[in-house]
């Protein structure tokens, strides 16, 4: 499944690179992370998230790493992750470009491939639900981020 899409986040560009580029803070973003764990600062994470299905629920162990960074504009990363009868793999990159009005313009792609008997069983959702996370993490990223600007404004 290839996904890609565009966000504009009233904050600097720094500061926008500071927040994604943070296990911690991406974490409190993303729907289903339970658990995180920093393997290697700046660089290597895992992470456990619960992903909903219909009837069909299930854990990811993820393994993620930052394949490129180039602060702060750009970045890649990769992630592995296993689940009973399942796993999935994903590469994503972003591209963050300052506008002339202070914000910061987010482009995003990402490829996600999952494997096993989950895709059997929960395909006519699978894409649904993996768009509608997609989309919650975005929203929930770019509130947080809008917060602590105005917070430290």
């Amino acid at each position: 499944m290839r996904l890609d899409g565009n966000v504009t986040i009233r904050a600097p560009r720094p500061t926008v690179w500071h927040f994604l580029t943070d296990p911690q803070a991406v974490a409190w973003c993303a729907p289903g992370v339970t658990i995180m764990h920093i393997v290697m600062p700046n660089r290597k994470f895992k992470a456990s998230v619960a992903a909903g299905f219909g009837d069909i629920h299930t854990t990811f162990l993820t393994d993620v790493e930052f394949v490129e960074m180039t602060p702060p504009d750009q970045a890649r990363f990769r992630a592995h992750g296993v689940a009973p009868n399942a796993a999935v793999d994903v590469t994503s990159a972003m591209r963050l470009l300052e506008l002339p009005d202070g914000t910061t313009d987010m482009k995003w792609e990402a490829e996600v491939v999952v494997v096993g008997q989950l895709v059997v069983l929960a395909s006519g959702r699978m894409d649904m639900v993996t768009r509608q996370m997609i989309e919650d993490f975005f929203e929930r990223m770019q509130s947080r981020i809008e917060i602590l600007v105005a917070r430290l404004s």
